[in-house]
């Protein structure tokens, strides 16, 4: 049984007060974001869902940062992907779906929001998995390249894929784990729909060129080899600033983005780098506080 239930996209432009707290600023009296989406876009809403025999997905959307976030079932387990700091809808529909959330995927260090896996751990005890090259300093299981870990009958595995952050990773997810191709790839903020990551937003030795150059790569050795059938579900959609003319659709094929995303119509490595980097926007200068916050042993929202 499949289900698909889209919101439409909203405008990127938020108070630094959200980015730390998104469901209580929206409460806030006079709060600009409040104002301009009410607290609909301030909660996570259900994009899509499926069910199969011993697999369950969810895909959720925090429309006011055009975040997308997951959460994949299987033998009783879940894996939490890229969570928001609002933990409960995650908590609320595992245990409706009877699932005990034992792990937490970030696909890389994100700048735009504050995650909630330090939350989430927390509230459920759950591993947080991360690319050993994140340089987090929480407890987590640090993975490198064509690791895998497995519940039920499924297999993930991490591939790391630098380009829109050094750390950047996707996660293939394979059901039935023998299946010798990904039925979906959580691609983070490596690959959006009709757009790429822009490789700007942290500090660091990396230039935003010698980024582009190595997301070059990671399309051409890695991506684009994956099977044009298997579904792409990014971390953001329309809106966001971690890209350039994102679609507002949840989901599509690797097929349809070879055929369509402009940025991989480039097929040699100077125009790609150029079309990358080309009329990028001044980043806002709280990204760089989130990173921080992201990788750092914080206290959880609520002990702060």
């Amino acid at each position: 049984m499949k289900q698909k239930i889209l919101f439409p996209a909203f405008i990127f432009f938020f108070a630094f007060s959200f980015i730390v707290s998104p469901v209580r600023s929206a409460t806030i009296k006079g709060d600009a974001e409040s104002a301009a989406h009410g607290d609909e876009a301030a909660s996570l809403q259900l994009v899509e869902q499926e069910d199969l025999p011993d697999f369950i997905f969810r895909q959720y959307n925090l429309a006011v940062l055009s975040h997308y976030s997951y959460m994949i079932g299987s033998g009783g387990e879940a894996l939490v992907i890229d969570p928001a700091r609002d933990i409960g809808p995650y908590v609320e529909d595992a245990e409706k779906l009877g699932l005990k959330i034992t792990r937490i995927y970030l696909t890389h260090s994100h700048a735009d929001f504050v995650a909630g896996h330090v939350e989430l751990m927390q509230a459920t005890g759950a591993e947080v998995i991360v690319n050993r090259a994140s340089g987090a300093k929480y407890k987590h299981r640090a993975v490198k390249d064509m690791e895998e870990f497995r519940f039920g009958r499924v297999r993930a595995s991490v591939r790391t894929t630098p380009g829109h952050t050094p750390d950047g990773t996707c996660l293939f997810i394979y059901y039935p784990a023998d299946s010798p191709t990904p039925k979906m790839v959580l691609t983070g903020d490596t690959l959006f729909i009709g757009s790429v990551g822009r490789p700007d937003l942290l500090e660091g030795s990396y230039t935003s060129a010698q980024l582009a150059s190595l997301l070059f790569d990671t399309w051409n050795t890695i991506l684009s080899k994956v099977p044009d059938e298997t579904k792409i579900y990014p971390a953001h959609g329309a809106g966001s600033l971690c890209g350039a003319h994102l679609s507002d659709e949840p989901v599509s094929t690797f097929g349809e983005q070879k055929k369509t995303n402009p940025y991989l119509q480039h097929k040699d490595r100077y125009s790609f780098v150029m079309a990358v980097i080309d009329g990028l926007g001044e980043a806002p200068p709280y990204f760089k506080h989130n990173v921080v916050m992201n990788r750092k042993a914080r206290p959880s929202w609520d002990q702060s």
